[in-house]
């Protein structure tokens, strides 16, 4: 027995969503199907919010490796300006 999740931003699941969000308001109990979307739905946004972390971390290592590589090469030029000046005095 497979529960169909449908996409994110289909319009079928924000309804799904809103007439469960209702029957929880009015205190109608779930049937068991419901309980599997809401959970899957769970599961989803903690997906979405993992994938989210990693391409953070991957973009802020990306960043601070274009610092390290900047950093280089200013010293690197530092040090060819500074070679250039004793070289003309």
């Amino acid at each position: 027995d497979c529960t169909v999740r449908p996409r994110r931003r289909d319009a079928a699941y924000l309804k799904t969503q809103l007439l469960i969000a209702q029957k929880e308001k009015a205190g109608i109990q779930l049937q068991a199907e419901e309980y599997d979307l809401m959970a899957a739905t769970a599961d989803l946004d903690e997906i979405e919010e993992v994938n989210a972390n990693c391409i953070l971390m991957a973009n802020l290592q990306q960043a601070s490796s274009s610092v390290e590589q900047h950093s280089a090469n200013f010293e690197e030029t530092r040090a060819l300006y500074e070679s250039l000046y004793q070289n003309l005095a």
